[in-house]
């Protein structure tokens, strides 16, 4: 069971968390402090470019050292380096772009998507449309 939170680590873990929303504001993420009852503050952090890439980031100590952590167990580093880990987490929440879609000109990759006349049909239409017969006006399939 976790150990209960006590006014003194609340207090430095606002400290840290205020050093690293500082820096995550200068890298063009908004970062806001949360301070729930009875629970280590924590910063929630947003991708203003891409609202639905957010994350919570909390300070805690570990077996006597202070770190940033991910909402999933996983230390970022240790809150004596904020600069690291607000450059990690400006990464993971980054937009990244897709290629535009080049309309009219036929993909050459390996990968590229074979068109649906030559596709095969699915099981379940092959079930339902037997080869050699006619629906209503239409020829043989």
């Amino acid at each position: 069971m976790p150990e209960p939170v006590t006014p003194a680590m609340a207090a430095q873990a606002v400290a840290h968390l205020t050093n690293l929303q500082e820096l995550l504001h200068d890298l063009g993420l908004h970062a806001r402090l949360l301070t729930p009852d009875e629970r280590l503050p924590c910063l929630r952090v947003i991708n203003p470019q891409a609202t639905t890439l957010s994350e919570i980031i909390s300070a805690a100590p570990t077996d006597g050292q202070w770190l940033f952590w991910w909402s999933w167990p996983e230390p970022i580093n240790d809150v004596t380096d904020p600069a690291t880990a607000a450059k990690r987490i400006c990464h993971v929440l980054a937009a990244t772009r897709r290629a535009p879609h080049n309309h009219g000109q036929r993909a050459t990759t390996p990968l590229a998507r074979t068109p649906d006349a030559a596709r095969p049909a699915p099981k379940e239409a092959r079930q339902l449309n037997p080869p050699g017969r006619q629906y209503r006006g239409v020829g043989p399939t």
